[in-house]
């Protein structure tokens, strides 16, 4: 095996990451005497052509709840060139929509290097519509292979703050007859 350059991996493997693994292998034997050459190490590449999503979104988080006029909300994702090659120049994109009315709406131009990431961070929005809003956050690229991973939602909460003040307080009169 040493002597080869090419290994084909089991179909049964899957990679669940993509970008750069190492791949080892050992021969052991008992009556071995050099143990020097009984391994062989070699990098390989888990990725696609022309991919490009967003991978993590740290900012909102689901669910997350602002007070309307005092709240302000910046988002933060984090995007991912799959594919072996640079990416062209490519849009991300983030949308807050309420009832199919587009509320908000930051676009960051990018390109990226291949299996490199980038923290894009989106102009901040001031809460000032209330009710639950879709936050959309996605990637356009032309020719992008597979654009059913560019998209992730999120869903915040905007509520007006109310303050109750007490101005006088009526108590029952005991009874100590």
């Amino acid at each position: 095996f040493p002597s080869h350059d090419r290994y084909t991996l089991p179909k049964e493997f899957v990679p669940k990451e993509f970008g750069e693994h190492r791949l080892l292998f050992y021969v052991k034997h008992l009556s071995d005497k050099i143990n020097d050459n009984d391994t062989f190490r070699s990098l390989f590449y888990v990725g696609v052509v022309k991919d490009v999503q967003v991978k993590t979104v740290y900012s909102p988080t689901p669910n997350s709840l602002y007070i309307y006029k005092v709240d302000t909300l910046q988002p933060l994702i984090e995007i991912i060139n799959l594919g072996y090659d640079n990416t062209p120049a490519f849009d991300a994109y983030c949308q807050i929509v309420k009832n199919n009315k587009v509320l908000y709406s930051a676009k960051i131009n990018q390109s990226l290097p291949r299996f490199q990431t980038k923290l894009l961070v989106f102009p901040t929005y001031q809460c000032v519509d209330t009710g639950k809003l879709k936050v959309l956050l996605f990637t356009r690229m032309t020719g992008d292979r597979n654009t059913t991973n560019d998209t992730q939602v999120r869903y915040i909460i905007v509520y007006k703050q109310v303050d109750f003040v007490a101005d006088s307080i009526i108590s029952p009169v005991l009874n100590l007859s």
